[in-house]
Protein backbone atom coordinates (compact mmCIF):
# COMPACT_ATOMS: atom_id res chain seq x y z
CA UNK A 1 0.00 0.00 0.00
CA UNK A 2 1.44 3.49 -0.89
CA UNK A 3 2.77 5.29 1.89
CA UNK A 4 0.37 8.46 1.22
CA UNK A 5 -2.75 5.74 1.66
CA UNK A 6 -1.51 4.34 4.50
CA UNK A 7 -1.12 7.77 6.61
CA UNK A 8 -4.60 8.39 5.30
CA UNK A 9 -5.97 5.23 6.69
CA UNK A 10 -4.04 5.44 9.36
CA UNK A 11 -5.60 8.84 10.05
CA UNK A 12 -9.34 7.87 9.57
CA UNK A 13 -8.55 5.20 11.83
CA UNK A 14 -7.35 7.48 14.90
CA UNK A 15 -10.26 9.48 14.08
CA UNK A 16 -12.48 7.03 15.02
CA UNK A 17 -10.79 5.74 17.83
CA UNK A 18 -10.36 9.07 19.04
CA UNK A 19 -13.74 9.40 19.38
CA UNK A 20 -13.97 7.45 22.76
CA UNK A 21 -11.43 9.95 23.94
CA UNK A 22 -12.21 12.00 26.84
CA UNK A 23 -12.95 15.52 25.18
CA UNK A 24 -10.26 18.62 25.56
CA UNK A 25 -11.32 22.08 26.59
CA UNK A 26 -12.73 23.41 23.44
CA UNK A 27 -11.69 27.33 22.17
CA UNK A 28 -15.41 28.23 20.29
CA UNK A 29 -14.19 30.34 17.04
CA UNK A 30 -16.76 33.37 16.55
CA UNK A 31 -16.44 36.34 13.89
CA UNK A 32 -17.41 39.89 15.09
CA UNK A 33 -18.81 42.66 13.29
CA UNK A 34 -17.74 45.78 13.72
CA UNK A 35 -21.48 47.84 15.06
CA UNK A 36 -20.56 51.04 12.51
CA UNK A 37 -23.54 53.19 14.32
CA UNK A 38 -21.65 52.74 18.23
CA UNK A 39 -18.04 52.14 17.15
CA UNK A 40 -15.52 55.26 17.52
CA UNK A 41 -12.78 57.21 16.61
CA UNK A 42 -11.08 60.20 18.15
CA UNK A 43 -7.00 61.32 17.46
CA UNK A 44 -4.71 63.05 15.01
CA UNK A 45 -2.86 62.29 12.27
CA UNK A 46 0.36 64.23 11.30
CA UNK A 47 2.53 63.70 8.06
CA UNK A 48 5.71 65.62 6.78
CA UNK A 49 8.00 64.94 3.39
CA UNK A 50 10.80 66.40 1.28
CA UNK A 51 10.34 66.31 -2.17
CA UNK A 52 13.01 66.48 -4.61
CA UNK A 53 12.48 67.24 -8.38
CA UNK A 54 12.02 69.68 -11.71
CA UNK A 55 9.15 71.59 -12.20
CA UNK A 56 7.83 72.59 -15.80
CA UNK A 57 5.01 74.42 -17.16
CA UNK A 58 2.24 72.76 -17.94
CA UNK A 59 1.98 73.83 -21.71
CA UNK A 60 4.49 70.48 -22.01
CA UNK A 61 1.29 68.47 -21.94
CA UNK A 62 -1.06 70.95 -23.33
CA UNK A 63 1.02 73.59 -25.68
CA UNK A 64 -1.83 75.99 -26.29
CA UNK A 65 -0.80 79.98 -25.85
CA UNK A 66 -3.05 79.90 -22.53
CA UNK A 67 -1.15 77.27 -20.68
CA UNK A 68 1.62 78.24 -18.56
CA UNK A 69 5.56 78.22 -19.37
CA UNK A 70 8.42 77.90 -17.44
CA UNK A 71 11.32 80.14 -18.43
CA UNK A 72 14.87 81.23 -17.32
CA UNK A 73 14.82 84.03 -15.01
CA UNK A 74 16.05 87.83 -16.05
CA UNK A 75 15.74 90.68 -14.23
CA UNK A 76 13.83 92.00 -16.83
CA UNK A 77 11.10 89.66 -17.03
CA UNK A 78 12.39 89.07 -20.60
CA UNK A 79 9.66 86.18 -22.11
CA UNK A 80 10.73 84.60 -25.09
CA UNK A 81 7.77 82.63 -27.24
CA UNK A 82 6.46 78.90 -27.38
CA UNK A 83 7.50 76.57 -27.35
CA UNK A 84 10.16 77.55 -25.09
CA UNK A 85 9.03 75.62 -21.99
CA UNK A 86 12.20 75.35 -19.66
CA UNK A 87 12.35 72.43 -16.38
CA UNK A 88 13.86 74.01 -13.17
CA UNK A 89 14.79 71.92 -10.17
CA UNK A 90 12.66 72.40 -6.90
CA UNK A 91 12.37 71.00 -3.24
CA UNK A 92 9.23 70.99 -1.46
CA UNK A 93 8.48 70.05 2.58
CA UNK A 94 4.81 69.69 2.61
CA UNK A 95 3.67 69.65 6.37
CA UNK A 96 0.09 67.73 6.76
CA UNK A 97 -2.42 67.43 9.88
CA UNK A 98 -5.81 66.09 10.42
CA UNK A 99 -8.49 65.65 13.30
CA UNK A 100 -10.41 62.87 13.04
CA UNK A 101 -13.73 61.57 14.51
CA UNK A 102 -15.01 58.87 12.85
CA UNK A 103 -17.58 55.42 13.29
CA UNK A 104 -14.96 52.36 12.31
CA UNK A 105 -16.51 49.46 10.15
CA UNK A 106 -15.09 46.11 9.89
CA UNK A 107 -14.48 42.80 11.29
CA UNK A 108 -12.27 41.00 13.54
CA UNK A 109 -12.31 37.36 14.99
CA UNK A 110 -11.90 35.97 18.60
CA UNK A 111 -11.56 32.24 20.00
CA UNK A 112 -12.89 31.91 23.70
CA UNK A 113 -12.25 29.14 25.45
CA UNK A 114 -14.17 29.21 28.85
CA UNK A 115 -12.11 25.78 29.89
CA UNK A 116 -8.98 27.57 29.54
CA UNK A 117 -9.60 30.79 30.20
CA UNK A 118 -8.07 32.25 27.35
CA UNK A 119 -9.01 34.39 24.67
CA UNK A 120 -7.18 34.67 21.20
CA UNK A 121 -7.52 37.62 18.67
CA UNK A 122 -7.26 36.02 15.63
CA UNK A 123 -8.19 38.65 12.85
CA UNK A 124 -8.67 42.13 12.78
CA UNK A 125 -9.55 44.18 9.91
CA UNK A 126 -11.00 47.65 10.76
CA UNK A 127 -11.39 50.59 8.08
CA UNK A 128 -10.69 53.77 10.33
CA UNK A 129 -12.66 56.14 8.56
CA UNK A 130 -15.77 53.87 8.20
CA UNK A 131 -15.77 55.26 4.63
CA UNK A 132 -15.61 58.98 5.66
CA UNK A 133 -12.96 61.49 3.88
CA UNK A 134 -12.03 63.56 6.40
CA UNK A 135 -10.23 67.52 5.65
CA UNK A 136 -6.47 67.40 6.43
CA UNK A 137 -4.67 70.86 6.18
CA UNK A 138 -1.64 70.81 4.19
CA UNK A 139 1.40 73.86 4.42
CA UNK A 140 3.78 73.21 1.70
CA UNK A 141 7.66 75.30 1.47
CA UNK A 142 8.46 75.51 -1.95
CA UNK A 143 12.52 76.69 -2.60
CA UNK A 144 13.48 76.32 -6.51
CA UNK A 145 16.12 77.85 -8.77
CA UNK A 146 14.82 81.20 -10.11
CA UNK A 147 12.35 81.21 -13.03
CA UNK A 148 9.97 82.74 -15.01
CA UNK A 149 6.61 81.88 -16.06
CA UNK A 150 4.43 82.99 -19.62
CA UNK A 151 0.53 82.15 -19.11
CA UNK A 152 0.04 84.21 -16.44
CA UNK A 153 3.63 86.24 -16.41
CA UNK A 154 4.81 85.57 -13.18
CA UNK A 155 8.63 85.99 -11.32
CA UNK A 156 9.65 83.14 -9.19
CA UNK A 157 13.12 84.99 -7.86
CA UNK A 158 12.87 82.64 -4.52
CA UNK A 159 14.95 84.48 -2.75
CA UNK A 160 13.25 83.06 -0.12
CA UNK A 161 10.97 79.75 0.26
CA UNK A 162 7.47 80.32 -1.02
CA UNK A 163 4.90 78.83 1.90
CA UNK A 164 1.59 77.21 -0.08
CA UNK A 165 -1.57 75.91 1.79
CA UNK A 166 -4.27 73.55 0.33
CA UNK A 167 -7.01 71.55 1.51
CA UNK A 168 -6.25 67.37 1.48
CA UNK A 169 -7.90 64.66 2.18
CA UNK A 170 -7.30 61.34 4.17
CA UNK A 171 -8.41 58.62 2.08
CA UNK A 172 -7.27 55.26 3.55
CA UNK A 173 -6.92 54.68 7.14
CA UNK A 174 -6.91 51.27 7.96
CA UNK A 175 -6.04 48.72 11.18
CA UNK A 176 -4.60 45.40 10.73
CA UNK A 177 -3.18 42.17 12.82
CA UNK A 178 0.11 41.52 11.87
CA UNK A 179 -0.16 37.73 14.08
CA UNK A 180 -2.48 35.83 16.73
CA UNK A 181 -2.11 36.49 20.18
CA UNK A 182 -3.77 34.92 23.19
CA UNK A 183 -4.53 36.43 26.62
CA UNK A 184 -6.59 35.81 29.94
CA UNK A 185 -9.99 35.59 30.14
CA UNK A 186 -11.65 37.89 33.61
CA UNK A 187 -14.71 36.78 34.67
CA UNK A 188 -17.06 39.97 35.16
CA UNK A 189 -20.47 37.79 35.70
CA UNK A 190 -23.03 35.24 33.46
CA UNK A 191 -20.90 34.27 30.60
CA UNK A 192 -19.00 37.74 30.31
CA UNK A 193 -15.12 38.30 30.68
CA UNK A 194 -12.74 41.23 30.16
CA UNK A 195 -9.42 41.03 29.04
CA UNK A 196 -6.09 42.79 28.13
CA UNK A 197 -3.70 41.52 25.09
CA UNK A 198 -1.06 43.04 23.74
CA UNK A 199 -1.41 41.95 19.26
CA UNK A 200 0.94 43.60 17.05
CA UNK A 201 -1.00 46.09 14.88
CA UNK A 202 -0.34 47.53 11.82
CA UNK A 203 -1.93 51.22 11.01
CA UNK A 204 -1.91 52.17 6.96
CA UNK A 205 -2.97 55.47 5.76
CA UNK A 206 -2.76 57.61 2.75
CA UNK A 207 -3.54 61.46 2.46
CA UNK A 208 -4.12 62.94 -0.67
CA UNK A 209 -3.36 66.44 -2.18
CA UNK A 210 -3.36 68.09 -5.77
CA UNK A 211 0.42 66.93 -5.98
CA UNK A 212 -0.05 63.01 -5.30
CA UNK A 213 0.04 61.25 -1.84
CA UNK A 214 1.60 61.74 1.00
CA UNK A 215 1.70 57.35 2.93
CA UNK A 216 1.45 56.81 6.25
CA UNK A 217 4.16 54.19 6.31
CA UNK A 218 3.21 50.45 7.48
CA UNK A 219 4.63 49.51 10.85
CA UNK A 220 3.94 46.26 12.56
CA UNK A 221 3.93 48.06 16.53
CA UNK A 222 2.40 46.18 20.00
CA UNK A 223 -0.51 47.84 21.22
CA UNK A 224 -1.93 47.22 24.40
CA UNK A 225 -5.58 46.50 24.01
CA UNK A 226 -8.67 46.11 26.63
CA UNK A 227 -11.91 44.20 25.70
CA UNK A 228 -14.48 42.60 27.07
CA UNK A 229 -16.62 39.40 25.49
CA UNK A 230 -19.89 38.29 26.71
CA UNK A 231 -20.60 34.49 25.01
CA UNK A 232 -24.49 33.47 25.10
CA UNK A 233 -24.66 29.89 22.47
CA UNK A 234 -23.89 30.29 19.30
CA UNK A 235 -23.33 34.92 19.87
CA UNK A 236 -21.88 36.88 21.44
CA UNK A 237 -20.94 40.34 22.07
CA UNK A 238 -17.73 41.94 22.24
CA UNK A 239 -15.95 45.12 22.49
CA UNK A 240 -12.41 46.18 22.07
CA UNK A 241 -10.78 49.43 23.39
CA UNK A 242 -7.47 50.12 21.58
CA UNK A 243 -5.28 53.31 22.02
CA UNK A 244 -2.34 53.80 19.14
CA UNK A 245 0.75 56.04 19.38
CA UNK A 246 3.12 55.68 16.62
CA UNK A 247 5.62 57.35 14.83
CA UNK A 248 7.46 56.33 11.80
CA UNK A 249 10.02 57.58 9.03
CA UNK A 250 10.95 56.22 6.41
CA UNK A 251 13.87 57.46 4.13
CA UNK A 252 13.28 54.90 1.06
CA UNK A 253 12.82 57.21 -2.08
CA UNK A 254 9.26 56.95 -3.81
CA UNK A 255 8.59 58.37 -7.01
CA UNK A 256 5.79 61.22 -7.86
CA UNK A 257 3.42 60.34 -10.09
CA UNK A 258 4.16 61.03 -13.63
CA UNK A 259 3.80 65.07 -14.06
CA UNK A 260 1.66 65.20 -11.13
CA UNK A 261 0.06 68.95 -11.45
CA UNK A 262 0.39 71.63 -9.17
CA UNK A 263 -0.59 75.21 -8.72
CA UNK A 264 2.08 77.88 -7.62
CA UNK A 265 0.72 81.09 -6.08
CA UNK A 266 2.06 84.84 -7.74
CA UNK A 267 4.79 85.56 -4.70
CA UNK A 268 3.17 88.86 -5.35
CA UNK A 269 -0.68 87.78 -5.30
CA UNK A 270 -1.26 90.29 -8.03
CA UNK A 271 -1.55 87.48 -10.73
CA UNK A 272 -3.10 83.92 -10.97
CA UNK A 273 -1.18 80.87 -9.64
CA UNK A 274 0.83 78.96 -12.31
CA UNK A 275 0.12 75.50 -13.75
CA UNK A 276 3.16 73.49 -12.99
CA UNK A 277 4.13 69.65 -13.73
CA UNK A 278 6.20 68.21 -10.26
CA UNK A 279 7.94 65.23 -11.63
CA UNK A 280 10.61 63.64 -8.46
CA UNK A 281 10.28 61.54 -5.50
CA UNK A 282 9.32 61.72 -1.92
CA UNK A 283 12.93 61.15 -0.31
CA UNK A 284 11.71 60.95 3.28
CA UNK A 285 8.23 61.11 5.03
CA UNK A 286 7.40 61.27 8.49
CA UNK A 287 3.91 60.13 10.29
CA UNK A 288 2.27 60.56 13.65
CA UNK A 289 -0.79 58.46 14.43
CA UNK A 290 -2.61 58.87 17.97
CA UNK A 291 -5.93 57.46 18.10
CA UNK A 292 -8.22 56.28 20.33
CA UNK A 293 -10.69 53.74 18.77
CA UNK A 294 -13.55 51.51 19.92
CA UNK A 295 -15.06 48.47 18.34
CA UNK A 296 -18.46 47.07 19.46
CA UNK A 297 -19.28 44.01 17.74
CA UNK A 298 -21.47 41.17 17.56
CA UNK A 299 -20.57 37.93 16.54
CA UNK A 300 -21.69 34.76 15.62
CA UNK A 301 -19.75 30.99 16.54
CA UNK A 302 -17.23 29.27 13.61
CA UNK A 303 -18.39 25.93 12.91
CA UNK A 304 -14.65 24.39 12.48
CA UNK A 305 -15.39 21.03 11.64
CA UNK A 306 -17.72 22.24 8.56
CA UNK A 307 -14.48 22.37 6.52
CA UNK A 308 -16.52 21.79 2.93
CA UNK A 309 -19.43 24.59 5.05
CA UNK A 310 -22.35 23.00 3.73
CA UNK A 311 -24.12 23.99 7.30
CA UNK A 312 -24.10 20.17 7.96
CA UNK A 313 -21.31 17.81 10.21
CA UNK A 314 -21.03 14.10 7.98
CA UNK A 315 -18.62 11.99 6.85
CA UNK A 316 -17.88 14.24 4.41
CA UNK A 317 -16.15 16.89 6.55
CA UNK A 318 -13.88 13.74 8.31
CA UNK A 319 -12.78 13.34 4.57
CA UNK A 320 -11.82 16.49 3.93
CA UNK A 321 -10.10 16.58 7.25
CA UNK A 322 -8.23 13.75 6.58
CA UNK A 323 -7.28 14.92 3.02
CA UNK A 324 -6.21 18.01 4.80
CA UNK A 325 -4.08 16.27 7.25
CA UNK A 326 -2.09 14.74 5.16
CA UNK A 327 -1.72 17.66 2.72
CA UNK A 328 -0.07 19.67 5.73
CA UNK A 329 -2.94 22.30 4.65
CA UNK A 330 -3.31 25.16 7.69
CA UNK A 331 -7.20 23.92 7.69
CA UNK A 332 -6.31 20.90 9.54
CA UNK A 333 -3.94 22.52 11.98
CA UNK A 334 -6.14 23.34 14.58
CA UNK A 335 -4.58 24.12 17.21
CA UNK A 336 -2.49 26.53 15.57
CA UNK A 337 0.68 25.38 16.23
CA UNK A 338 2.00 25.09 12.57
CA UNK A 339 2.55 21.02 13.77
CA UNK A 340 -0.09 18.38 12.57
CA UNK A 341 -0.27 15.90 15.08
CA UNK A 342 -2.60 13.73 17.20
CA UNK A 343 -3.14 16.86 19.17
CA UNK A 344 -5.03 18.72 16.11
CA UNK A 345 -6.88 15.20 15.34
CA UNK A 346 -8.21 14.87 18.87
CA UNK A 347 -9.27 18.63 18.39
CA UNK A 348 -11.03 17.74 15.21
CA UNK A 349 -13.17 14.44 16.64
CA UNK A 350 -13.90 16.79 19.83
CA UNK A 351 -15.16 19.99 18.19
CA UNK A 352 -17.20 17.25 15.44
CA UNK A 353 -18.62 15.82 18.36
CA UNK A 354 -19.56 18.91 20.24
CA UNK A 355 -21.74 19.87 16.61
CA UNK A 356 -22.77 23.05 15.61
Amino acid sequence: MPLVTTRRVAVAATICLAGALPGVALAQPYNFTVNGTTSSLSGTVNADARIAGTLIGAYKLNPVPTETRTLNFSLFGSRPGPPTNIAKNFTADPVASSTLSTRPAGTYALSVNLGANQVTLNALDVDLLGGAAPDAALTTTVTSEPFLTAAPNNSYPFLVPVPISETGTVRVLTLGLAAPVSGALTPTGPGAFSFSITPTLIVSGEVEFSFGVLPLEDVAQPVTLSGTVTVSGSTATATLNIPVDQTVSNTTPQPLPADAPFQLPDILGSNPPANLLLNGNVTRTNSVVRLTIALPAAGTIVCRPDLNNDGELTFDDIQLFVALYNANDARADLNNDQEWTFDDIQLFVSLYNAGC
